[in-house]
Protein backbone atom coordinates (compact mmCIF):
# COMPACT_ATOMS: atom_id res chain seq x y z
CA UNK A 1 0.00 0.00 0.00
CA UNK A 2 2.86 2.76 0.73
CA UNK A 3 4.43 1.98 -2.23
CA UNK A 4 1.39 2.19 -4.48
CA UNK A 5 1.29 5.88 -2.30
CA UNK A 6 4.87 6.63 -3.12
CA UNK A 7 4.99 5.95 -6.41
CA UNK A 8 1.13 7.70 -7.47
CA UNK A 9 1.58 11.19 -6.81
CA UNK A 10 2.75 11.19 -3.28
CA UNK A 11 6.38 12.94 -2.52
CA UNK A 12 8.96 10.99 -0.68
CA UNK A 13 11.85 12.85 1.31
CA UNK A 14 14.40 11.41 3.31
CA UNK A 15 16.79 12.39 6.08
CA UNK A 16 19.17 10.38 7.70
CA UNK A 17 21.31 12.04 10.49
CA UNK A 18 23.95 9.67 11.99
CA UNK A 19 26.78 10.24 15.01
CA UNK A 20 30.86 8.71 14.37
CA UNK A 21 29.27 5.82 15.85
CA UNK A 22 26.79 5.57 13.10
CA UNK A 23 23.58 5.26 15.73
CA UNK A 24 20.90 7.81 14.32
CA UNK A 25 17.87 7.68 12.80
CA UNK A 26 16.19 8.05 8.85
CA UNK A 27 13.33 9.72 8.40
CA UNK A 28 11.05 9.37 5.56
CA UNK A 29 8.45 12.32 5.13
CA UNK A 30 5.38 11.10 2.29
CA UNK A 31 3.06 13.80 1.47
CA UNK A 32 0.01 13.16 0.13
CA UNK A 33 -2.17 15.44 -1.63
CA UNK A 34 -5.99 16.24 -0.47
CA UNK A 35 -6.85 15.10 -4.40
CA UNK A 36 -4.70 11.86 -3.78
CA UNK A 37 -6.28 11.43 -0.49
CA UNK A 38 -9.38 11.77 -1.79
CA UNK A 39 -9.04 8.64 -3.79
CA UNK A 40 -8.05 6.50 -0.74
CA UNK A 41 -10.71 4.59 0.51
CA UNK A 42 -11.51 5.46 3.75
CA UNK A 43 -9.31 8.87 3.31
CA UNK A 44 -6.77 9.89 5.99
CA UNK A 45 -8.36 7.32 8.67
CA UNK A 46 -8.16 4.62 6.18
CA UNK A 47 -4.50 5.31 5.58
CA UNK A 48 -4.00 5.28 8.95
CA UNK A 49 -5.68 1.79 9.34
CA UNK A 50 -3.60 0.30 6.78
CA UNK A 51 -0.47 1.71 8.21
CA UNK A 52 -1.02 0.64 12.13
CA UNK A 53 -2.14 -3.29 10.49
CA UNK A 54 1.09 -3.27 8.38
CA UNK A 55 4.04 -1.38 9.46
CA UNK A 56 7.38 -2.81 10.27
CA UNK A 57 8.09 -3.03 13.94
CA UNK A 58 11.48 -1.16 13.40
CA UNK A 59 9.75 1.52 12.16
CA UNK A 60 7.80 4.26 13.82
CA UNK A 61 5.40 7.04 12.33
CA UNK A 62 3.17 10.28 12.47
CA UNK A 63 0.91 12.09 10.23
CA UNK A 64 0.58 15.83 10.45
CA UNK A 65 -1.79 18.12 8.93
CA UNK A 66 0.37 20.16 5.94
CA UNK A 67 -0.77 22.45 3.30
CA UNK A 68 -2.61 20.99 0.66
CA UNK A 69 -2.82 17.20 2.35
CA UNK A 70 -0.90 15.27 4.90
CA UNK A 71 2.42 14.64 5.84
CA UNK A 72 2.83 11.02 6.66
CA UNK A 73 6.68 10.67 8.30
CA UNK A 74 8.38 7.21 9.08
CA UNK A 75 11.36 6.78 11.38
CA UNK A 76 13.75 4.03 11.41
CA UNK A 77 15.98 4.31 14.27
CA UNK A 78 19.26 2.88 15.25
CA UNK A 79 22.11 2.14 18.02
CA UNK A 80 24.85 1.15 14.83
CA UNK A 81 26.11 0.07 11.33
CA UNK A 82 24.39 -3.45 12.96
CA UNK A 83 21.12 -2.40 13.74
CA UNK A 84 21.08 -0.31 10.83
CA UNK A 85 21.31 -3.05 8.18
CA UNK A 86 19.14 -5.74 10.60
CA UNK A 87 16.22 -3.04 10.87
CA UNK A 88 16.52 -2.35 6.74
CA UNK A 89 16.72 -6.35 5.80
CA UNK A 90 13.72 -7.13 8.16
CA UNK A 91 11.75 -3.99 6.65
CA UNK A 92 12.50 -5.02 2.81
CA UNK A 93 11.67 -8.41 3.77
CA UNK A 94 8.10 -7.44 5.23
CA UNK A 95 7.50 -5.93 1.53
CA UNK A 96 8.55 -9.84 -0.35
CA UNK A 97 5.44 -11.05 -1.72
CA UNK A 98 4.96 -14.58 -2.48
CA UNK A 99 5.38 -14.52 -6.10
CA UNK A 100 8.74 -12.56 -5.87
CA UNK A 101 9.86 -15.24 -3.49
CA UNK A 102 9.01 -18.22 -5.96
CA UNK A 103 10.10 -16.17 -9.05
CA UNK A 104 13.48 -15.30 -6.89
CA UNK A 105 12.96 -11.43 -7.81
CA UNK A 106 14.41 -10.65 -4.56
CA UNK A 107 16.20 -7.10 -3.14
CA UNK A 108 18.51 -8.23 -0.91
CA UNK A 109 20.10 -5.16 0.96
CA UNK A 110 23.27 -4.20 1.04
CA UNK A 111 25.08 -1.68 2.95
CA UNK A 112 28.19 -0.14 2.78
CA UNK A 113 29.22 2.00 5.61
CA UNK A 114 33.53 3.28 5.72
CA UNK A 115 35.33 5.44 7.91
CA UNK A 116 38.70 6.70 7.00
CA UNK A 117 40.74 8.55 8.83
CA UNK A 118 44.46 7.85 8.08
CA UNK A 119 46.63 10.46 6.40
CA UNK A 120 45.97 9.64 2.88
CA UNK A 121 42.65 9.52 3.17
CA UNK A 122 39.61 10.87 5.41
CA UNK A 123 36.32 10.81 5.08
CA UNK A 124 33.27 8.26 5.10
CA UNK A 125 31.98 6.57 2.66
CA UNK A 126 27.80 5.16 2.81
CA UNK A 127 26.39 3.28 -0.17
CA UNK A 128 22.86 1.47 -0.35
CA UNK A 129 21.78 -0.70 -3.29
CA UNK A 130 18.14 0.65 -1.91
CA UNK A 131 16.41 3.80 -1.45
CA UNK A 132 13.61 4.85 0.99
CA UNK A 133 10.33 3.58 -1.64
CA UNK A 134 11.67 0.61 -0.90
CA UNK A 135 11.62 0.96 2.83
CA UNK A 136 7.75 1.45 2.25
CA UNK A 137 7.24 -1.20 0.16
CA UNK A 138 5.19 -3.32 2.93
Amino acid sequence: MMFLLSGCGADVSTKMTVDENFAGKRVIKLFISDDDLGKVTGGINGLKNVVKKNIPKAMSYKVASAEGGKNITFTLAFKDIKDYRTKVTSIINAGITAEEKTKGNLLVPEVVYEKNESYFKKGIKFTENFDSVDLLDW
